[in-house]
């Protein structure tokens, strides 16, 4: 038996049970999809999938806060890129979380805009990952950060439902080299 731990929520601790029918699963409870989108949402975890691929840097999903990249090894695509806004600059983007009580009835789609009220002459940020349970639509988005200062964000334009920012569990400071 394999057992892969992964980072719990809300005091919701969640992992995968890889083996035969013969394990032992009495402690177990199997997840719903949308529970599980939900957690890794509250986790701050994005996924990057084909309907969001290429729109972001790792910085703007803070994957270099996680530790999913790293700055002191291998080449890869873009490097340049992701290596000169570590070094050089202040990180004006971030990825939060966030949700929306009695959601828009219509999927929510990587993409869909993330507008600041007190400033809506274009978007402030875009969604990330969302996912819906119990009538609560919870996101990460991507966004400038003075947008976020404001605390006005909403979902769409800026007619759309407000957003109410969650606390993302993990410090999004720029992280020390090794």
């Amino acid at each position: 038996m394999i057992q892969l731990g992964l980072p719990g929520t809300a005091g919701i601790q969640r992992g995968i049970l890889i083996g035969n029918a013969a394990i032992d699963t009495s402690q177990a409870q199997v997840g719903l999809p949308g529970q599980w989108a939900v957690l890794d949402i509250l986790a701050g975890l994005p996924w990057v999938e084909k309907a969001n691929q290429e729109m972001f840097i790792p910085q703007d999903l803070n994957l270099d806060a996680i530790g999913a990249v790293s700055f002191t090894k291998g080449c890869y695509p873009g490097q340049e890129i992701v290596a000169r806004s570590h070094y050089r600059g202040k990180l004006k983007r971030r990825m939060l979380n966030g949700m929306c009580n009695n959601p828009p009835a219509t999927t929510v789609a990587p993409g869909t805009d993330i507008t600041d009220t007190t400033n809506t002459r274009e978007p402030s940020g875009q969604i990330v990952n969302a996912a819906t349970l119990a009538d609560n639509l919870y996101m990460l988005f991507e966004v400038r950060l003075a947008a976020a200062e404001h605390d006005r964000l909403v979902l769409g334009d800026e007619n759309g439902p407000p957003i109410t920012l969650l606390t993302i569990p993990y410090s999004l400071d720029k992280p020390a080299l090794a």
